[in-house]
């Protein structure tokens, strides 16, 4: 049963994001770093901002319940990587690996993880 959830919410995150490719997540994730350095930001991109931090925050809750069902989960991030460094991977794996940038958020935010922390 935890499969056929897992299967299905990673399905229905792919889908639901369809329209927001792995660019754009970038690009949002990049306004949230900027803003955390202190750039100001207009409202848009301050919303814009949002999404990435409440869109990792997702990606990353999801690998908890998937973990907490199976006892092993898609990744393993240590306990000590904060918000901005997640998004930092994100960012970066984004930029360096153009195929994702045209992928589904959710396919190029969840690839950026596994690379960057396996279990």
């Amino acid at each position: 049963m935890i499969k056929f959830l897992t299967i299905f919410t990673l399905i229905f995150l792919m889908v639901q994001n369809a329209h927001a490719d792995g660019k754009q997540l970038s690009n949002y994730c990049q306004l949230a770093l900027d803003i955390g350095a202190g750039i100001d930001k207009d409202k848009i991109e301050s919303m814009h901002a949002g999404y990435c931090i409440g869109f990792i925050g997702g990606i990353t809750d999801l690998n908890t319940i998937i973990k907490a069902g199976s006892g092993t989960g898609l990744f393993c991030i240590p306990t000590d990587i904060g918000v901005e460094d997640k998004i930092k991977t994100v960012v970066s794996y984004i930029e360096t690996n153009t195929k994702s940038q045209s992928e589904p958020n959710a396919g190029a935010a969840l690839a950026a993880f596994i690379k960057a922390y396996p279990c």
